[in-house]
């Protein structure tokens, strides 16, 4: 006889599976309301928005102005989101609009912020990558990131303490990073402190191989330097490296032209200038360098025919009007002399013209009478399209406030 309790058992057996599929089907139903409700959470449009703003802009930017409108807690995320996809897009006073809205910087991920000066810069949005670098500068996290990126671009309008201050800073962080060694020698050459730069370009290659990208211009960068400063034997081995390099370019034939022509080998830089021109008709530093060889090698005419091509593909090119009245005095040809330094003149005067007003927007980032003082500084220089950038930041300006200031 089977015991009672084996009984017992064999009867309870169903309903415990009966309950046991009950949880299963209950703990089916909460997981899939919490994968639906993830789906279509704003958090969730926003993760999408990021993964594919490079593919599909204008996806990515219809999810982020979703999310906008769901009232997600992370507006100024959205809000940047919507502000690269514009600009990926080619609107940049749509990019302006949405860049004006992002009330909580340090919201953003500073490598959204990184992407965002980086897109700004290849797009030729040169406000709104200032004013995003102005921001990004203030941020506490990823500081070497951030000055690696900020320093080369802003040398020019911080404050001589500010861009001191930040190099040091710079320094300390930079460790075995190429990418921050050449952004000092980038800024300390701008700032006119040259043995500086050289340091700085010397520990960027000492860090890089040249089969790297960052590898190759800094080695381009400090043979630059190098054959400014009149080093020649110190800059012909960097450049050779950079010729034989997989990442090479007309620009480096053009540093060897340079080489060539201040060792006084006139005939080989020719060569080498006549070649990258057969390629690149238009590149004016090589047009400039063969007219300036051609004035050494009393070839006036030919001179002359290289100097006008410049200023036919770039009105507004100072040093080709400053080399254009130099050819003019030696054919006699004063007024013609005259005109063509004076507009020479006019022009660089203007360009400094554009660093005072850079320097002034960094304590008054806020005026938009200023930026359209940039603007009419543009129109002179002849870019409309500059100009008119400027003229629509203006009044996007007066219109809202710019984040972060």
């Amino acid at each position: 006889m089977s015991p009672p309790n084996h009984r017992v058992a064999s009867n309870d057996q169903p309903q415990s599976r009966k309950h046991i599929a009950s949880i299963s089907v209950v703990v089916a139903v909460v997981v899939a309301s919490v994968g639906i409700w993830w789906y279509m959470s704003p958090g969730r449009w926003l993760q999408q928005a990021e993964l594919i703003l490079v593919s599909d802009p204008a996806q990515a930017d219809a999810l982020a102005e979703a999310a906008i409108n769901a009232n997600t807690g992370k507006l100024s995320q959205a809000w940047l989101i919507r502000c690269r996809a514009q600009l990926a897009l080619e609107k940049p006073l749509e990019a302006l609009g949405a860049y004006a809205l992002i009330k909580q910087p340090d919201q953003c991920a500073v490598s959204d912020w990184c992407a965002l000066i980086e897109e700004a810069q290849a797009a030729h949005h040169t406000l709104l990558t200032d004013m995003a670098l102005s921001v990004v500068l203030r941020l506490g996290s990823e500081r070497a990131r951030i000055l690696t990126i900020v320093l080369p671009l802003k040398a020019n309008t911080l404050s001589e303490p500010e861009v001191l201050e930040l190099v040091q800073e710079l320094r300390r962080l930079a460790g075995t990073s190429a990418e921050s060694w050449r952004a000092i020698g980038v800024t300390e050459q701008i700032r006119g402190r040259f043995a500086e730069s050289l340091e700085a370009y010397r520990q960027a290659v000492t860090q890089s191989d040249v089969s790297q990208r960052i590898g190759v211009s800094s080695r381009r960068e400090l043979a630059q330097l190098l054959i400014v400063l009149g080093q020649f034997s110190a800059a012909e081995p960097l450049v050779a490296e950079t010729l034989d390099a997989q990442i090479t370019c007309s620009e480096d034939q053009l540093r060897l032209a340079q080489l060539r022509q201040a060792t006084g080998d006139q005939v080989n830089a020719e060569k080498l200038l006549n070649e990258v021109l057969l390629k690149e008709p238009d590149n004016l530093p090589a047009r400039l360098l063969r007219g300036t060889l051609f004035v050494e090698l009393h070839q006036l005419t030919n001179a002359q025919d290289d100097f006008e091509h410049c200023l036919r593909v770039a009105p507004f090119h100072d040093e080709a009007h400053y080399r254009m009245s130099q050819i003019l005095r030696r054919q006699g040809n004063s007024s013609g002399a005259a005109k063509h330094l004076q507009e020479s003149r006019r022009v660089a005067n203007l360009k400094l013209r554009v660093l005072e007003i850079n320097r002034r927007r960094e304590t008054s980032l806020q005026d938009p009478q200023i930026l359209e003082e940039m603007a009419d500084v543009y129109d002179a220089l002849g870019q409309s399209n500059s100009s008119s950038e400027w003229r629509r930041a203006a009044e996007a300006l007066r219109k809202s406030t710019i984040p972060g200031q």
